[in-house]
């Protein structure tokens, strides 16, 4: 589970997280992908536990991209959500003309060949220049 704000103003993302995969923030151009923290107890398991809040700034033109794990099992298969991570990483690294993170995302799984057997969701926020 993932409660976030995003402050466009500020260009930040405040959050707090347990049990979800990383978040990925996609500079526009340049600079190294980042991943967010969101290690810790999934929602639940520990009723006394605190999640703690993290706050991430966000470069213009950047993208956000938060998704499940299922995902990442469409990646890798029953592989490591680590290399799921690394490829995704890559492929959304690589600069094609024009193209935005959901269009290098959409190539990615545009294949046909892979079963859906968890919930795939992905959510992508683009900060204005």
């Amino acid at each position: 589970l993932l409660a976030g704000l995003v402050d466009p103003r500020a260009r930040t993302f405040s959050y707090a997280a347990g049990g979800i995969p990383p978040f990925l923030i996609v500079p526009k151009e340049g600079a190294e992908i980042r991943l967010g923290e969101t290690r810790g107890l999934p929602v639940g398991i520990d009723p006394d536990h605190i999640h703690p809040a993290h706050e991430v700034a966000i470069e213009p033109g950047a993208t956000l991209l938060l998704m499940t794990d299922g995902l990442l099992s469409l990646l890798s298969g029953p592989g490591s959500q680590a290399a799921a991570i690394e490829s995704l990483a890559g492929h959304l690294a690589a600069r094609s003309s024009g193209a935005t993170v959901m269009d290098r995302l959409r190539d990615l799984l545009d294949d046909g060949r892979r079963p859906v057997a968890d919930d795939v969701t992905v959510v992508c926020v683009r900060l204005s220049e």
